[in-house]
């Protein structure tokens, strides 16, 4: 079977990979996108949506500075989606909560954010009691047990399969090839290219990314720069319509653009089973009606899971192959980083200066670790 040139590579067609190649089409690169298609066990389906800030980069603060970028460049990427595509992904930056439930919990919250914002000053986190929160949440009838939160100023939310289908929408205007269905089973770095063997065809790439989620850690040992990722299982219910009341998003409770509540989520180690445990949902809804106890009226219209991409130490991972023409990318926060997978990293990628740019995320940090 003869091979195919390829200018640019892209493993994987979610929704990291997917805003890499439209980054890398705008520069003008000629971009193929291998996609196992349905059949992928996508870590956007377990997506709550956040564009979150507050808690980043504990222990990594190039993390905390990276996430604040992403999400300062998110309104310019709205308009830009927008303009390109005409559909609006519903990004609103308003700040966003850490409710605390009980005293204790708003004194080991308050200890957290502490020792983040001494690790490192950019962290803008503040804690505000419950005469604070209620000023913040005007007609949102708090639980009595909730005694305040972790507010962070530069959070916000999106809706996530919007952004996806805008993204989507963008590259297929750009001219980026999608092979959907076609899965990645080897890959070769050698001499003078990337050798990419698929369940249907043999490809040479100049250049090659691997965002593949769940799938990274099998293709980066092909080319020798092991990555190991991991699926940790999230579950997510979804309410009925309801009267918009909570402006604001918060970690793991929500209210959508179209009036419903999102309640998450469970964090399972399930190995690679997405199946829906109804059981796994019984701890994350209870603490959502001591918050908002009126959402526990509102009938439950979908409950789903699926698995998030985890590194080792829940940072990213940015890094490329000693010949210079692989790198390797994963991630949790796909939303929140859309901006710069789109717009810095992609011309990192295309100009080979991912190492020196993004140094502080090389998977060389798990190697001196263990």
């Amino acid at each position: 079977m003869s091979s195919s040139a390829i200018d640019v590579a892209v493993i994987g067609g979610g929704m990291v990979g997917s805003a890499i190649a439209l980054g890398l089409a705008r520069l003008g690169r000629k971009v193929v996108v291998f996609d196992e298609g349905d059949a992928a066990i996508r870590a956007a389906r377990a997506n709550f949506g956040l564009v979150w800030v507050q808690g980043k980069g504990r222990g990594m603060p190039a993390y905390t500075t990276l996430t604040k970028r992403a999400a300062r460049q998110w309104a310019n990427f709205q308009h830009e989606l927008m303009s390109s595509t005409g559909i609006d992904v519903e990004y609103r930056r308003t700040g966003g909560l850490s409710f605390c439930v009980g005293h204790e919990e708003f004194e080991t919250q308050s200890r957290r954010v502490d020792a983040m914002r001494r690790e490192d000053p950019q962290h803008e986190m503040e804690m505000i009691d419950r005469h604070e929160l209620e000023k913040l949440l005007p007609g949102v009838p708090l639980g009595e047990s909730v005694t305040g939160a972790v507010f962070g100023k530069d959070d916000g939310e999106a809706n996530p399969l919007k952004l996806m289908h805008a993204i989507k929408t963008w590259t297929n205007r750009l001219g980026v090839v999608f092979r959907s269905g076609e899965r990645v089973v080897a890959l070769e770095d050698g001499a003078r290219a990337t050798r990419i063997v698929t369940d249907v065809g043999r490809y040479e790439a100049s250049t090659t990314v691997i965002a593949a989620g769940l799938g990274t850690t099998k293709l980066s040992n092909c080319v020798g720069l092991p990555v190991d990722i991991q699926p940790l299982r999230g579950h997510l219910v979804v309410t009925e319509r309801a009267q918009p009341i909570l402006k604001m998003p918060a970690g793991g409770l929500r209210q959508a653009a179209n009036g419903t509540f999102m309640i998450g989520s469970s964090s399972e180690d399930a190995g690679m089973d997405d199946r829906v445990d109804p059981l796994a949902c019984g701890p994350f809804l209870k603490r959502a009606l001591s918050i908002v106890p009126s959402v526990g009226k509102l009938q439950v219209v979908r409950i789903w899971a699926g698995l998030r991409t985890m590194t080792m130490d829940g940072n990213p991972v940015y890094d490329t192959t000693t010949t210079g023409r692989v790198h390797v990318v994963g991630c949790h926060s796909a939303v929140t980083l859309s901006p710069v997978h789109a717009g810095e990293l992609a011309l990192s990628l295309s100009e080979g200066s991912v190492r020196q740019v993004y140094s502080q995320f090389s998977s060389g940090r798990f190697h001196a670790a263990a």
